[in-house]
């Protein structure tokens, strides 16, 4: 298995736009851009998404951003960017043809829609709205754009964040397999337990993966082959999925991390552990005036 190299290229993106995803696989079901609220997070606070019409490939774009704001060091300063940056950071071949920037272009103007909207939960409180991203875009393909607002709400509510690796996430092919490495990287029991179950038919919901009038072996072999591609990554090490267990969603699936592997040590750290060896090895005593080296048996 080809483990994937560890990147610097790491953004931080809120636990609760990971965790419950705003952002539909499925183009089926169209969303009013004034839509329903969505709660995603209910502690102190009460921090609901306003999203009309995101989708999967919206979140790519949101990392692209994050990413750009990232390389021009003060991340909350407003920064110039083209459509031909973002399909560059994506791993796009054609980055400058119009098939390609024309979608890039539609997944800013969802979102510049989307926000996120924070009630108290008690009488007294905060109440504030976010936006995901706040600038301009022309039809030229040149943009002005800050995130700035999206990491306040991260800082001001102390929410969690999931590190997303560009290199990583952009190599994956399938929006299934993107948004299953999103949510597992989202889970402190995947990495601290070594171990993740979840039903298929809630794994789908934290998604935003539509199952309406799809048959449960259908959803269960694209859920298998996203799985495979993460473990063809190295970000996976295995999966399984028990059809016969909670039959009435589906089944349910186990994941796996990938091992660490073992560190690579530099050649003074090599020499160290030689040396910490011959002492394991043979102890050394002084007899008289001689030195006698007595093999130990271990």
């Amino acid at each position: 298995m080809k483990r994937t190299k560890k990147s610097n290229r790491v953004v931080k993106i809120a636990d609760d736009v990971i965790r419950l995803s705003p952002f539909a696989i499925s183009r089926r079901k169209e969303l009013a851009i004034n839509g329903d609220d969505k709660q995603i997070y209910r502690g102190k606070n009460s921090v609901v998404v306003r999203y009309g019409q995101l989708y999967e490939e919206d979140r790519g774009t949101l990392i692209c951003l994050l990413e750009m704001a990232k390389q021009h060091g003060d991340q909350h300063q407003a920064f110039d960017f083209t459509l031909t940056d973002i399909a560059k950071l994506k791993g796009v071949q054609n980055p400058r043809q119009k098939t390609t920037t024309e979608p890039i272009w539609d997944s800013i103007d969802r979102l510049l829609d989307a926000s996120i909207r924070i009630r108290p939960t008690k009488e007294k409180g905060l109440t504030a709205r976010f936006n995901f991203i706040e600038g301009w875009l022309d039809s030229d393909g040149r943009g002005h754009l800050s995130v700035s607002q999206f990491l306040d709400v991260i800082r001001d509510f102390a929410l969690g964040t999931t590190n997303i690796d560009p290199d990583i996430y952009f190599k994956i092919k399938s929006p299934i397999a993107r948004s299953l490495y999103a949510y597992l990287s989202s889970q402190d029991l995947f990495y601290n337990k070594g171990h993740y179950p979840i039903r298929l038919g809630l794994f789908a919901k934290y998604i935003n993966y539509d199952t309406q009038g799809k048959p449960w072996f259908e959803i269960r072999r694209y859920f298998k082959n996203a799985a495979e591609e993460l473990k063809q990554i190295g970000f996976l090490d295995r999966c399984n999925l028990d059809k016969n267990r909670c039959k009435s969603e589906g089944g349910v699936m186990e994941f796996w991390p990938a091992k660490k592997k073992p560190k690579e040590l530099t050649t003074g750290e090599q020499n160290q552990e030689i040396v910490q060896l011959i002492k394991k090895e043979y102890c050394v005593f002084r007899h008289g005036s001689e030195t006698q080296k007595v093999r130990l048996t271990l």
